[in-house]
């Protein structure tokens, strides 16, 4: 998300909050949900993962030996 669609959206939650404290708030919660999600998925079947990044700014999905 680049940080115009970040300011956008950022507006958009905050027509519908009371201020922009909230509004950040509501999105940095909306985040730690998706980050909870994808992990959750990617520690199912007893195989566990890490998610990284390389020197280049690549994410890296590793599996690890069980």
């Amino acid at each position: 998300m680049n940080s115009e669609n970040f300011i956008q959206t950022l507006l958009k939650i905050e027509s519908l909050c009371d201020d922009l404290t909230t509004a950040m708030i509501i999105l940095a919660l909306c985040y730690v949900i998706l980050i909870i999600a994808l992990l959750s998925c990617f520690s199912r079947g007893g195989r566990d993962y890490v998610i990284t990044r390389d020197r280049e700014g690549r994410i890296l999905v590793l599996r690890t030996e069980s």
